[in-house]
């Protein structure tokens, strides 16, 4: 019996967002996955199956092989760092921005910089590539709140409509342009403490990055890189 396809999805708005696109492709869970405990769920086709995890863990479980294709967003794929995993395709699902922000007119600092982010390795890469001295505190929530107390001069967050970022009394400071907007082409993952193995576009050491308006992070398609980006379209064009 042939193993079933294996597809990794992580949960909140990629799950909510996915779901329909999979629905589309004839592929629907036969239990609503909010009213379940299960990690595990058949489909409609017998040789698929959906496991629903942490985001931050759908690339390892692509990488390592335990699922075959995986849906996450450039954000964990970039903190990740999953060396062997390829981005075939973009979702253009669960769009956000990455910024830097801090309290609205706070001045500049001269000196080295408190970042507080759960990005920390592309918060590194971004102020090395600015010739910066950053102190990059981990946190896992509430980056807003940093500043405020005076745990941190500047955040660097995803951002949706910015909202909470106003309410709070922090604004905009500047883009982290660390992947290029218009770039789509399939492309292997480095941990980006190593740069990143892109086109000529991307941001990383060495690399020019996107330097107007704000960077779009949006949701993609993950797979092992000892599989082809034609194979796995290909799979998915006759068994999805």
């Amino acid at each position: 019996m042939t193993k079933p396809l294996t597809i990794a999805l992580s949960k909140g708005r990629i799950l909510k967002e996915t779901l329909p696109l999979l629905k589309a492709a004839g592929i629907e869970l036969l239990e609503d996955p909010e009213a379940s405990r299960k990690l595990i769920f058949d489909t409609t086709r017998d040789d698929v199956k959906i496991i629903i995890i942490r985001a931050t863990d759908v690339p390892p479980y692509v990488q390592h092989g335990a699922a075959d294709i995986g849906v996450a967003g450039k954000d964990v794929l970039m903190e990740h760092g999953a060396d062997g995993v390829f981005e075939p395709l973009d979702l253009d699902i669960a769009r956000c921005k990455l910024m830097v922000a801090a309290v609205k007119d706070a001045p500049e600092v001269g000196s080295r910089l408190r970042v507080a982010t759960k990005f920390v390795n592309v918060a590194k890469a971004y102020y090395a590539q600015q010739g910066k001295q950053a102190e990059v505190i981990k946190l896992y929530g509430a980056m807003e709140l940093a500043p405020l107390v005076g745990l941190a001069d500047r955040i660097v967050d995803i951002v949706d409509t910015g909202n909470t970022l106003r309410a709070n009394g922090l604004a905009h400071r500047a883009d982290c342009p660390y992947l290029h907007p218009g770039d789509r082409q399939p492309r292997q993952h480095e941990n980006p403490s190593r740069g990143y193995s892109g086109n000529p576009g991307s941001a990383g050491r060495g690399g020019g990055g996107s330097q107007g308006g704000l960077t779009p992070f949006t949701t993609v398609v993950t797979m092992r890189a000892k599989i082809t980006a034609h194979w796995l379209m290909g799979r998915c064009d006759r068994r999805c």
